[in-house]
């Protein structure tokens, strides 16, 4: 993976705010509730979104990603 490539960051927790439920183990979230990360952010670097509890790791950094992933699927649909 190159990890300056986007990739779609798929959602997997849990927000009733956003009627999101949470994604199930071996379960795909819709990709409605996916925003776009360069691959370092996503999956290879050492604070990659995937090596840390991501509810938390969106708040670290000060991101609704459900508010992001909503307006980019209103915009485009798909």
């Amino acid at each position: 993976l190159n990890p300056h490539e986007t990739q779609a960051a798929h959602i997997r927790y849990g927000d009733p705010r956003y009627a999101k439920r949470r994604t199930g183990i071996a379960e795909k979230p819709s990709d409605l509730w996916s925003v776009p990360l360069c691959g370092a952010w996503h999956l290879t670097g050492k604070q990659a979104q995937h090596n840390s509890n991501e509810r938390m790791w969106w708040l670290e950094r000060g991101i609704d990603p459900c508010v992001v992933a909503l307006a980019l699927w209103a915009h485009t649909g798909d």
